[in-house]
């Protein structure tokens, strides 16, 4: 059939896609990535023993491995990302019959099996599992192993087991993986375990009783669990195509026949054909002992009864494949034991085909197709479906170990040889697992070979995995269903995704001074450490989206790529000096450049909402509408609408502090001309992005813009104006924010449907001493200016408020100035800004505890109109932004603080997260603990205070450009490697921490601490207890003794208060009133001590 083909022919790409229904999904091996491999109560398996034994590669072992045994979320993590419809993975034998039989069963390992496919399932990936994959209990090789027969019955009673127990879920079973592999290289080269070499005899019975072991079960499940589990069960066999040395030659065709037939023909025949072994097969070794003096090969006899017995036992055809080899007829003559020798064949590769990091791996992508075609035809016609159920290429461990060009390459033509074989060859290909999830334990080169999608860094102890080139590639051929021959156009179908129903927000009246929300601090400022710090266990409301947020300039990098203008911040961190180690957001994470890596991420932490900034430069390089980077527009589109395909809702902000250079040359935000240029950029965004964008946010933190910006000269435009300037910007910001609102509000609102807002900036403020009045109206006053300033304008009444208006207006005339340095709004203008916000969003860091201050008159500054003195508890933990410190119980005060002020409107935490300063911190548990507390705070005002939160989004997605702090602080749940240039980015510990408080939607209480509900026992008894010293009292009483104790409570500074036991309770004269007491609790039992001193005064009965 393919012998005509020309080079060009065989090696075209066929652009086109899989059936509908096709099937993705990757593999592991238990023994090459569990590790705890004797860990609670899991037996030895033949693998440990090989490996203690010093046969592996610098005497590796497979003891911790990728640690997956301890690391269930982790690889679940990938696995969402990646986003197969199927994993395959196998069930260690030892970890569940320990010593082989179901005499002992380790419900650890069931637990963890368990634990694993239902965790799968909330994934939406089927689990297809294998029984047994090379990793025999060391217990059953001790009798013999494969060889001896009675194994076949411990395997059934293991697969029934199994059956049983996770049947229910799984519907795909593999009975065996690649028994030519445990045949050949575990008992006729030795190579594996249990490093048997006898190719002549051991290897053909132990292929014998793996076939009858494999139909036994096969038939075990049809008959007792099939009808109610309705699973499918096969085996996986592996094969090399051959290809003849020589096209023309009939003896090399003759040989490569053969070779198939010894490899793959030995288990498919007998199960797909006739119950029995190829007659190619048992001619060539009959052939072969004639020809020799002795039996130099035995291959066992089916009887009758066992042909119709294995035959036919296989729901599907499992397919793994690496590699091809040229054969040629063997020399004749050799009656050494051996494979070759054996078949008669001899093998060769061709010189042109590229080699992997391992000898046996050739590149030669058209075999796969060849050897479809021979297993369709031989073998399964349409009858019985195919399952590609390995393929893969091994790397080295040197070089880059993450852009693995190579394995791309590999992928990209044996899945297109695969295609090949469906749409011209006909061949009913229904599933393709890639090798492997993750690197792992490659038996006898132990971590040499390099198999993973994902780099397990095996020299760190939390086992850090990291996505390949090659996972963010098999994920887009998985997305796309191969490789459609143009890329598809944007849907304009609706979407159906999680966002906020638009609602008018009450008006509300201007807050008082200090305003209503005072409450607060009423309320909340008499706890008690144990009460406030106190764990709470819930979930929060349905509906509640979970996010993680970034920015335009800190992530994407391509400061100048494709016609994007420069930005203020481009200006910025290009002067020497101005950015901590001159670091500069020039590539940052490369985003620009990464939108599927970003999207798999985002897919794997399972996020229900993404927040990111447009960079204004680089849709409107100049900043004007006249000037449109379709480049710009292109990439935002594709990140858009790659969200919405995975159901994740965008919330988009408009302005996050870039603005293009071009408008800083015209004076920036000190312009009012910027108000038209703004609602110009913001109107362009929504016509071209709104038919997807619903959540919008006109400005990040305006707070930071006029302040840090304006008034400290710390942030780009660096201008140093405290006293005026930041007052004059936040007035123009919030012009240009209700202009940006109406423009939704008039334009595209109808249509579109969606929300808008702007973002601030809040740290909690707690007074000092919450019970002085003045210390309260700081606090407020110091919520005021830094909220209120933009709040209060926007959810009151369009205008500044009052506790603002006062101390500036009355400062600035005690300054001899003319008017307020806090600019005026018209009554047209506070009508036109009261009520733009359709939703509160915030994001806060931190806490502060505020005082009442006199501060200067000079110079004018923003910072001294508040009136404040601003400092922070020294028992608050440090982090790694100066000013940051974490105070978890900040937020739950917080969000009352704006249930309160601003009439409980739908609030979104929109940042929220803590910086160490770390380039390398995958193991972050201080991270962890700052969400976990946090979150834990969020959780008690949503269920207990009756805070109206409807989202909570982490700062940050990944490691990023910390404005002028550099890279120095990482807030990301993802580790990014900035010295590498392809910026790879590894999920650290807070990240699969983070997806699976998203995954219960909140902190549920685990299962072992929910409440049970019953009664103890009859004759339980139930008592109270006390001590002599601690209630008695009559310390001298009637004669009594001196107690260690009153010497101990008499000695000055020991007890604390000066406090004694003299008196206590008086119990010594109140017997009557305690015995009522007892009887009220109706106990049955009273335990009290006899004091001592008390019956012997001096301790003796002289």
């Amino acid at each position: 059939m393919f012998a005509g083909q020309s080079e060009l022919e065989r090696d075209s790409f066929l652009q086109d896609v899989f059936p509908g229904g096709f099937l993705w999904g990757t593999s592991t091996g238990a023994f090459n990535i569990e590790g705890a491999w004797a860990e609670d109560g899991k037996g030895e398996s033949i693998w440990d023993h090989f490996g203690h034994a010093g046969h592996v590669h610098l005497n590796q072992t497979a003891d911790v491995a990728c640690d997956s045994y301890y690391k269930t979320s982790y690889d679940i993590f990938l696995l969402r990302g990646l986003h197969p419809q199927l994993y395959k993975f196998s069930v260690s034998w030892p970890r569940i019959f320990p010593t082989g039989t179901n005499e002992t069963i380790n419900s650890k390992g069931v637990d963890y099996y368990n634990q694993l496919i239902n965790q799968l399932l909330d994934s939406h990936i089927e689990p297809m599992v294998t029984l047994f994959h090379w990793d025999l209990p060391q217990a059953l090789q001790a009798l013999g192993g494969w060889q001896n027969d009675s194994v076949i019955d411990a395997f059934v009673s293991y697969a029934d087991f199994c059956f049983s127990t996770f049947g229910d879920r799984v519907k795909l079973w593999i009975t065996f993986h690649e028994p030519w592999v445990i045949s050949y290289a575990g008992y006729g080269t030795g190579e594996h375990p249990p490093g048997i070499t006898d190719p002549g005899v051991a290897s053909y019975k132990v292929a014998h009783t793996i076939l009858k072991a494999h139909a036994k079960v096969w038939h075990l499940y049809n008959d007792k669990y099939r009808s109610q589990q309705l699973g499918k069960v096969g085996l996986v066999l592996n094969s090399d195509w051959a290809e003849p040395k020589t096209p023309t030659s009939s003896e090399d065709m003759r040989a490569s026949e053969r070779y198939l037939q010894f490899m793959l023909g030995w288990f498919a025949h007998p199960i797909f054909v006739n119950g029995d072994y190829p007659e190619i097969l048992k001619a060539q070794i009959q052939a072969v002992n004639q020809h020799c003096s002795t039996t130099v090969a035995q291959l066992p006899v089916f009887t009758e009864e066992e042909k119709s017995w294995v035959k036919g036992t296989a729901d599907f055809f499992g397919l793994s494949h690496y590699t091809s080899r040229l054969v040629s007829a063997g020399a004749d003559g050799t009656c050494a034991p051996g494979y070759e020798s054996i078949g008669n064949f001899s093998l060769h590769v061709d010189p042109s085909w590229p080699q992997a990091a391992s000898s046996w791996v050739h590149v030669v992508p058209w075999g796969l197709r060849r050897l479809l075609k021979f297993v369709s035809q031989e073998y399964t016609g349409t009858k019985i479906p195919i399952y590609i159920a390995g393929n893969g290429v091994p790397m080295g461990d040197t070089g880059d170990l993450l852009n693995d060009t190579l394995r791309v390459d590999y992928f990209r033509r044996y899945i297109n040889e695969a295609l090949k074989g469906v749409k011209h060859d006909a061949v009913d290909v229904q599933l393709y697992i890639a090798r492997s999830l993750v690197d792992g334990f490659e038996g006898p080169l132990g971590y040499n070979l390099k198999f993973g999608l994902h780099h397990v860094d095996f020299e760190d102890s939390n086992r850090a995995r990291t996505p390949k080139a090659s996972a963010y590639f098999y994920s887009s051929v998985i997305e796309k269903n191969g490789f459609p021959s143009e890329a598809l156009g944007r849907s304009s179908a609706p979407l159906v995704f999680d966002r906020p129903a638009p609602s008018k927000l009450p008006n509300l009246p201007a807050s008082e001074v200090p305003s209503k929300a005072k409450v607060v601090w009423e309320k909340f400022s008499s706890q008690t450490a144990f009460e406030r710090d106190m764990y709470f266990h819930g979930t929060f409301p349905e509906g509640f989206t979970w996010g993680v947020s970034s920015s335009a300039y800190q992530i994407e990098g391509g400061w100048d790529a494709d016609g994007k203008g420069p930005s203020i911040w481009d200006t910025f961190t290009h002067v020497p000096g101005n950015v901590k180690n001159n670091d500069t957001g020039d590539i940052a994470c490369d985003s620009y450049h990464k939108v599927e890596e970003d999207i798999y991420l985002l897919r794997a932490l399972g996020v229900k909402n993404y927040r990111f900034s447009l960079s204004w430069p680089r849709i409107f390089p100049t900043g004007r509408n006249n000037s449109v980077n379709s480049h710009g527009v292109d990439y935002y589109n594709r990140l858009i609408d790659g969200l919405v395909a995975n159901n994740i809702t965008p919330i988009v902000t408009l302005y996050h502090w870039d603005l293009p250079q071009a408008l800083q040359d015209i004076g920036g935000w000190e312009n009012n001309t910027l108000i038209d240029l703004f609602d110009s950029f913001a109107d362009f965004c929504f016509q071209t992005f709104g038919d997807r964008v619903k959540f919008w946010i006109t400005f990040n933190e305006p707070y930071v813009i006029a302040w840090l910006g304006y008034g400290q000269g710390t942030f780009p435009p660096n201008v140093q104006d405290p006293g005026s300037a930041p007052y004059r910007v936040a007035h123009i910001l919030l012009k240009a924010h209700a202009r940006a609102y109406h423009t939704y509000d008039d334009k595209y609102r109808t249509s579109q449907g969606g929300v808008i807002a702007l973002c601030l900036y809040i740290h909690w403020a707690e007074p000092k001493s919450p019970g002085d009045p003045r210390d309260v109206e700081a606090a407020d006053r110091y919520l005021q200016f830094m909220v209120g300033w933009f709040a209060h304008p926007v959810f009151k009444n369009g205008d500044y408020p009052e506790a603002m208006k006062w101390k500036v207006g009355n400062r600035s005339e005690l300054q001899g100035l003319p008017s307020s340095r806090l600019p005026a709004f018209t009554a047209e203008e506070r009508e036109y800004i009261r009520g733009t916000a359709d939703v509160f969003c915030f994001n806060t860091y931190t806490s502060k505890i505020i005082t009442h201050s006199t501060t200067r008159l000079q110079p004018f500054s923003y910072e001294y109109d508040q009136e404040v003195s601003i400092s922070a508890d020294s028992s608050w933990p440090y982090s790694g932004l100066e000013g940051h410190r974490p105070v978890a119980w900040g937020l739950r005060r917080l969000l009352n603080w704006i249930k309160e002020e601003y009439g409980n409107p739908p609030i979104y935490v929109i940042e929220n997260g803590v910086a160490i300063s770390t380039t390398l911190d995958v193991d972050d548990n201080a991270r962890i603990f700052y969400y976990k507390t946090y979150i834990d705070e969020a959780l008690k005002a949503s269920r207990l205070d009756g805070v109206n939160l409807k989202g909570y989004n982490a700062w940050s997605f990944m490691d990023n450009f910390e404005w002028s702090d550099g890279y120095d602080p990482r807030f990301g749940l993802l580790q990014v490697d900035f010295n590498n240039p392809n910026r790879p980015r590894t999920p650290k510990r807070s990240a699969v921490y983070y997806a699976e408080i998203i995954r219960s939607n909140g902190i549920p209480l685990p299962k072992e601490d929910e409440f049970l509900y019953g009664e103890f026992p009859k004759n339980f008894s139930w008592s109270v207890a006390t001590a002599a010293y601690q209630i008695e009292g009559g310390w001298r009483a009637d004669g009594k003794g001196l107690s260690i104790w009153d010497k101990y409570s008499h000695t000055p500074l020991r007890i604390s208060n000066d406090d004694t036991g003299d008196v206590a309770c008086d119990s010594y004269h109140k017997i009557e009133e305690d015995l009522e007491m007892l009887k009220s609790l109706k106990v049955s039992h009273y335990r009290f001590s006899i004091s001592w001193s008390r019956v012997l005064p001096d301790g003796t009965t002289r």
